[in-house]
């Protein structure tokens, strides 16, 4: 397991692929992927996404390569196997018609009016081996996944804001809050908890918010354990009680269940309305002091709350917002956050979910 950017139960931050040849190359005959430096949308510990177009129809697609850093057969290549496989299996599972959850306490109806293709990334194609199961590609060995290309990430929403390139006014603020919640809220509806949720796990694709980077996507209520190096967290975003899982010396296995993400959810719309949270100003803190046990320091701090952190921030620009945050999000004992689907029932929630107006001028892809 691991945090990305973060920490894989290992970390996902993974350096630039090394330098080739030329400026494009044909991948699986239907593809041609840009190999410049500009071409690189987004990568993690394990994998780097590119812009590619796919040749019989001229329409860009990003293709997200999985590295295998061990031997044939080894405990890597199988791990990062699992991790293909697993977000083959989810990108087709998200993409099927609704069914309603047995637990109404995750169901919206809102959810009813929407195609899974307006939440979700859409799967475009994926390389098969030898006997047509999704594996290694049978001519190139190499593990690929093409999706459709997102315009822009939140991440990049909220760099520019940070550079003074970008204004979001309360309203868009909560409009954004809105379309995570909902996009978050579909997922535990169809019986999966993310994980990894943050800024540049959702795209803006034509306006609408997606989810990306589902290949550490797992049902609810799976056992984890620590030595399962195909999960991966960040440390800035995680719950109180992950945190404590990540650092405990027993139990070493942990039950996953949808209000993880909850908490993660309130950290990004945090960081949404006002550029940054207490999470990641502590995280900044204990970089400067503990250049190497940052990571630890912060899970230490936020495994011990009792009570919500300190959002002064947010109080200061919109004290509704702040309840919110304050009573149905981020609050440390899991069993009294509310459900996302709860969350739209919520008379302030706006019935606009989008971001589309606001827009920074950049194009990138995390590591879907």
């Amino acid at each position: 397991m691991g945090n990305s950017g973060g920490s894989r139960l290992h970390s996902t931050s993974l350096e630039i692929a090394d330098v080739q040849c030329g400026t494009s190359v044909v991948v699986m005959g239907r593809y041609l992927m840009g190999l410049r430096r500009e071409d690189v949308l987004g990568h993690g510990h394990s994998s780097i996404v590119r812009r590619a177009v796919q040749l019989d129809t001229s329409v860009e697609v990003a293709i997200k390569i999985y590295r295998t850093h061990g031997e044939p057969g080894s405990r890597e290549e199988r791990s990062i196997l699992r991790m293909f496989r697993r977000q083959i299996d989810v990108l087709q599972e998200l993409q099927r018609p609704w069914w309603r959850p047995p637990n109404t306490r995750f169901w919206h109806p809102t959810m009813a009016g929407k195609e899974p293709s307006e939440l979700f990334l859409k799967l475009v194609d994926y390389s098969k081996d030898a006997s047509g199961c999704a594996g290694m590609d049978s001519k190139e060995r190499s593990l690929y996944v093409i999706t459709e290309l997102a315009d822009y990430s939140l991440q990049d929403m909220l760099r520019a804001r940070r550079r003074g390139e970008l204004e979001i006014s309360k309203d868009q603020v909560w409009s954004g809050a809105a379309a995570i919640i909902l996009v978050v809220a579909a997922l535990h509806a169809k019986g999966l908890v993310h994980l990894d949720l943050k800024p540049s796990n959702l795209m803006v694709c034509g306006g609408r918010l997606k989810l990306i980077d589902v290949d550490g996507c797992v049902a609810a209520n799976t056992v984890l354990w620590k030595e399962d190096t195909s999960i991966s967290y960040t440390p800035v975003y995680c719950s109180p009680e992950w945190a404590r899982f990540v650092l405990s010396e027993s139990p070493v296995q942990v039950k996953v269940a949808p209000c993880m993400d909850v908490w993660s959810v309130g950290v990004t719309i945090w960081e949404l309305a006002v550029g940054h949270s207490v999470m990641s100003l502590q995280h900044d803190g204990l970089v400067a002091i503990h250049s190497r046990g940052a990571h630890r320091h912060l899970l230490k701090w936020l495994g011990g709350l009792e009570s919500p952190p300190s959002m002064d921030s947010v109080a200061a620009v919109d004290p509704e917002l702040h309840v919110f945050l304050r009573d149905w999000l981020l609050v440390p004992d899991c069993s009294l956050r509310r459900t996302l689907a709860e969350c739209l029932c919520r008379p302030v929630m706006p019935s606009s979910q989008s971001l589309q107006s606001a827009r920074p001028s950049v194009t990138t892809q995390s590591s879907m």
